[in-house]
């Protein structure tokens, strides 16, 4: 019966499988799972229970295996626990692509500059909370390395070179560094352009 039906919802059904990459969203494979579970006559929360671990693959099946068997045996926990789990972790990895992307717009100021990636922390932070992460587990201090690595990186050359020769070791070090630097460019700036 089990090839059966995975046979059926392959030719019934475009999503065959759920493996919460970026792009997949928990809600939208949940409902056309349950939409072909019944297209093949199984319309009970146990049946469509049965065969849901035919159809998570890579980080979901693991994180399937995992699960307590209460939490398994029940077809609205464990949806509503898969859809928690991988709606922020989808979530997490597009605010990590933005975070790789970020860059000091030519115009931009420090102040702007760290405003945003300040919001971006901030972001990538309450991603952790609801998988359980307290501010003292490691990720958050990766967290926080990643952001001053891409802050640094994506500050103009000028400010990105003082931050690098200065060592410093927080964002909110790399923000002081960058401002005083931003303030000395634009006192030359000036002393150019006035110099009376």
């Amino acid at each position: 019966m089990g090839c059966f039906f995975k046979e059926k919802i392959r030719i019934n059904m475009v999503i065959l499988v759920f493996r919460g990459s970026k792009g997949e969203a928990p809600k939208v494979f949940l409902r056309e799972y349950k939409r072909a579970c019944i297209g093949t006559g199984l319309r009970t929360a146990t049946e469509w229970l049965n065969f849901l671990p035919e159809f998570l693959e890579g980080m979901t099946s693991l994180w399937f295996e995992r699960q307590m068997e209460e939490l398994k045996g029940s077809w609205n926990d464990i949806t509503k626990a898969l859809v928690k789990e991988f709606s922020v972790k989808i979530v997490y990895q597009n605010l990590i692509h933005e975070l790789n992307q970020l860059k000091q717009g030519a115009l931009e100021s420090i102040r702007e500059y760290k405003q945003r990636t300040m919001t971006l922390q901030n972001k990538l932070q309450r991603c952790l909370k609801p998988q359980g992460h307290e501010r003292t587990d490691p990720i958050f201090a990766r967290v926080n390395a990643l952001v001053l690595e891409h802050f640094t990186i994506g500050l103009l050359l000028e400010l990105r070179q003082q931050v690098r020769y200065e060592q410093v070791a927080t964002f909110d070090e790399a923000a002081k560094v960058a401002k005083k630097k931003e303030g000395s460019m634009e006192e030359f700036h000036d002393q150019l352009c006035n110099p009376w």
